[in-house]
């Protein structure tokens, strides 16, 4: 017997499936992300209309039964569609690159609530009007954190030296943080920084929310912060997002 579940729900993809029905998947308030089929999800007006496109947040009904791979979707009611993320390339960009990044970083039925509002309100500054470019650093360094992968930026991860603003040092994927000059080794895989952008990215991961907007990245700390959170996370998943590809050929 199916147990029948209801919870509030941001698409993060879906897929057409036979004639009419789609594969749908979904990060969820109270599961986490779980995978589902929309039986007739192509022919429906009522249960499913505008309501399984990407980054849409929906009330969700869905049923699933012990050992069973897909959930059956049931009802999908539409919430907010962010429309205005989807005027702008650079902006639907971020927004798909932000729904991928999470899909991959997290497991199918591990609840995490913080992750949930973490998506929610990013899309939804996305949708007000804010930059593209500087909260997608933003949203990395943040959702980096919440999910326990959060870089080490404040001290060397070897000596634990805590760098001047104006010093040249090094970020290592693999040590998982900063490294200074006297502990990096010559054939380390390893991304000249400056201590300001360090210190900047460590600033953005313990600001809240509704502060955020007052943050300014300049030219060169968005350089470096794209170059640095985009390597560690490359490292953390084993391979490049395929937003994360496609957001190098507009930017």
């Amino acid at each position: 017997m199916s147990a029948l579940y209801k919870t509030s729900a941001l698409v993060l993809n879906s897929t057409d499936y036979g004639e009419s029905d789609r594969i749908v998947n979904f990060y969820t308030m109270d599961y986490g992300k779980i995978c589902g089929i929309a039986k007739g999800a192509k022919r429906s007006k009522k249960r499913f209309v505008n309501s399984l496109e990407s980054f849409s947040f929906v009330k969700l009904i869905f049923a699933k039964k012990q050992g069973a791979g897909l959930a059956r979707i049931d009802q999908c009611e539409l919430i907010d569609g962010f429309h205005n993320i989807k005027k702008d390339l650079e902006t639907i960009t971020a927004a798909s690159y932000f729904v991928e990044l999470l899909s991959e970083m997290v497991r199918e039925w591990q609840r995490n609530t913080k992750a949930f509002e973490l998506i929610l309100n990013f899309l939804r500054m996305l949708d007000d009007g804010r930059e593209p470019e500087t909260f997608s650093r933003f949203f990395e360094v943040k959702l980096l954190t919440i999910l326990g992968y959060q870089p080490h930026l404040d001290k060397c991860t070897v000596c634990k030296y805590a760098p001047d603003a104006d010093t040249i040092i090094y970020f290592s994927s693999a040590k998982g943080g900063i490294v200074c000059k006297r502990c990096i080794k010559p054939n380390e895989n390893k991304i000249p920084i400056s201590a300001g952008t360090a210190k900047s990215l460590a600033l953005a991961a313990r600001t809240n929310l509704e502060h955020l907007n007052k943050l300014v990245l300049p030219p060169l700390v968005l350089k470096e912060s794209k170059e640095l959170l985009g390597n560690f996370i490359r490292y953390q998943l084993g391979k490049e997002l395929k937003s994360m590809k496609f957001m190098e050929t507009i930017g």
